[in-house]
């Protein structure tokens, strides 16, 4: 039974090259875009899925053309980048939103730190791994409970609530500082 199948299925094939050809030419193309479309789609719902709130995270983004950013003319630009008073005017315009912050991002960041107790190599540096300025909100929102991210000192409610503070992570800490055996949260 299948034998007989399989050979009327080859003739039909071989005397009907031209459609069984545009047929799996169709099947093939439309596989190829739903697998496509999956794979877009699962990436852009993979970000930020370690945070609780994950599901009402949302991030703006300016979409821009020309305006002197080094476009040419008709060229777009989508940046995570967003004008200086945007933020504060979501956060009076929709009071439903829990917490609004900025990010700005730097690369080659100089940093100094005002210590007379270092040597004044160790108060000057630039973070090659670049850095990002926010407000203290962002601990609120983003709390890292799903990474096994740990605080070695300070809190997050704490975070970020002066100027000039910093959070960087523990290899950072190392990096620039030197070795630090006993963090006041956690010691090895």
């Amino acid at each position: 039974m299948i034998k007989s199948l399989l050979i009327f299925s080859l003739r039909n094939i071989v005397k009907n090259r031209k459609n069984t050809v545009i047929n799996i030419l169709g099947l093939v193309v439309s596989l190829t875009c739903v697998l496509i479309i999956y794979h877009k789609i699962d990436f852009e719902l993979s970000f930020d899925r370690f945070h609780t709130e994950y599901e009402n995270t949302y991030r703006i983004v300016r979409h821009t053309t020309g305006m002197g950013l080094n476009l040419k003319e008709g060229e777009w630009e989508y940046t995570v980048g967003v004008f200086g008073g945007l933020p504060t005017a979501i956060k009076n315009e929709i009071p439903e939103l829990k917490e609004v912050f900025s990010i700005m991002t730097e690369e080659q960041l100089q940093v100094s730190i005002p210590d007379e107790n270092l040597p004044i190599e160790k108060t000057k540096f630039t973070v090659e791994e670049g850095a990002a300025i926010t407000e203290p909100s962002y601990f609120k929102a983003f709390d890292y409970k799903n990474t096994g991210f740990m605080w070695l000192y300070g809190s997050p409610e704490e975070s970020l609530s002066e100027p000039y503070s910093v959070v960087i992570s523990q290899h950072l800490a190392e990096k620039y500082f030197g070795e630090i055996t006993c963090w006041p949260n956690h010691c090895n």
